[in-house]
């Protein structure tokens, strides 16, 4: 029996519209601009790049969680073995500042642990961060990818 894989992917309004026109005959892979409701299932949730965005990333997390995932995998994350958990602004390009939040690991999995996962599996990027603007305890080197398993 041939495995189905579906795709739900939550984006930015514009990047849905694009994507949803792209992808318009494959009935496999859904685009939205909102989370799904709590009461949607899924086997895997992915988190690329964005936990660092979000202000209560605790309340996504918990959210998340509510999907009953076998795992969620923390892709791209900015943390690692730092003093504190803390947020800074990021200095984009086009000139626009954005907050972000930098993880002390233990944090997010202290975090993971009250939502009933326990972390399987830590692995850094192969993009190293110039930090030298932050004192050496708040620097994370390196994202890293935290795979969390259902307790």
């Amino acid at each position: 029996m041939p495995c189905t894989i579906d795709y739900h992917v939550v984006e930015g309004e514009p990047i849905c519209d694009i994507a949803a026109e792209i992808f318009k005959d494959d009935s496999r892979i859904r685009f939205s601009p909102s989370l799904p409701v709590e009461s949607d299932r899924f086997d895997v949730v992915m988190v690329g790049s964005t936990l660092q965005y979000i202000e209560d990333y605790q309340e996504l997390l918990r959210h998340l969680s509510k999907y009953e995932a076998k795992y969620i995998l923390l892709s791209n994350l900015p943390a690692g073995d730092i003093e504190t958990t803390f947020a800074t602004e990021q200095r984009n390009l086009n000139g626009s500042i954005v907050a972000a939040w930098f993880f002390r690991v233990s944090d997010i999995v202290r975090a993971m642990a009250q939502n009933d996962y326990s972390l399987l599996l830590k692995a850094a990027s192969e993009d190293e961060w110039d930090q030298s603007n932050f004192p050496e305890s708040c620097r994370i080197g390196r994202p890293c990818h935290l795979l969390f398993g259902r307790s």
